[in-house]
């Protein structure tokens, strides 16, 4: 049995269309119809019921497709596997930006090394910009980033998950006691914030007169926690001091917001079985679900 007519049949079942299902083989449509209906004729059954607009299962259809899945699915793990026997020494070098918590980034990696054991790996935490320039250099494979300042054609960047920030205080912290606070009333009170560095942008994360600069949100934390000043930081890293009560969600109308984090790799690693796995699926893995 040939594999393409299966997934001709699995995708446009699912997508309930032969013409996407073509368009996401990246196959003329008569082909995929013409899978379809070899198929049939090899099986001796009417997989789909073509008197309407579009596609419907037959009963023998509906019959068929799980097991379809499950063949396709168990093809793709023995691909994985076989591949994954000729890559013993394949290396991946990932840099996270420092919005993304080490919980989040373990959630990845022990997915990543279920699926590829022999996988070497290498990890970075840093600046967007900082993974950046490794990438440019060849010495990241992949980087996560929530800003970007790519100037080489051969990176490529999609979409991975938005980065859920929260403006934040000590409960006990005077910020905390505005019933709705305005960019004047912050101004006067110390913000903690990370260090920035020259292609940053301080307008966009600072908002105070007096900044105390530090060099990550597990420094920056205890400091907004202890009352030194307010602080904006992922929901990830503050999620525990809120449920201890150690801190309190700023009253102000954009206190909680969300940022867009980036997967980027340099064109040509995309065709590596365990790099193509981070690209389409890492950004599941390392979202935060509240």
């Amino acid at each position: 049995m040939k594999i393409q007519p299966l997934k001709a049949f699995v995708m446009t079942a699912e997508l309930g269309s032969i013409s996407e299902a073509a368009r996401k083989m990246a196959r003329p449509r008569p082909q995929v119809s013409n899978w379809i209906s070899d198929l049939e004729a090899d099986w001796d059954v009417e997989l789909f019921d073509r008197s309407s607009h579009k596609p419907e299962l037959t009963e023998a259809g509906r019959q068929l497709l799980d097991y379809s899945r499950t063949i396709l699915r168990n093809l793709d793990n023995l691909d994985s596997k076989v591949k994954n026997l000729h890559k013993q020494n394949s290396q991946l070098r990932m840099g996270f930006e420092q919005c993304i918590a080490p919980q989040q980034i373990q959630r990845l990696l022990e997915a990543l090394i279920i699926r590829y054991p022999s996988l070497s790996l290498t990890v970075l935490s840093d600046s967007s910009c900082k993974i950046q320039r490794e990438l440019q250099a060849g010495r990241l494979d992949i980087g996560f980033c929530n800003n970007y300042y790519v100037t080489s054609q051969d990176i490529r960047m999609r979409h991975a998950f938005d980065s859920r920030y929260i403006g934040c205080c000590a409960p006990d912290y005077p910020l905390n006691n505005f019933e709705e606070l305005t960019a004047n009333d912050v101004s006067p009170y110390r913000q903690i914030d990370l260090f920035l560095r020259e292609e940053d942008m301080p307008d966009a994360t600072r908002f105070s007169a007096d900044v105390m600069q530090v060099d990550s949100y597990q420094t920056l934390l205890p400091l907004v926690a202890g009352g030194f000043g307010w602080g904006i930081c992922p929901m990830s890293f503050a999620r525990p001091y809120l449920n201890d009560g150690k801190l309190a969600i700023l009253n102000h109308p954009e206190a909680v917001g969300s940022l867009p984090v980036y997967v980027m790799h340099m064109d040509a690693l995309a065709c590596e079985p365990f790099a193509e796995w981070v690209i389409e699926e890492g950004g599941h893995y390392l979202a935060v679900i509240d």
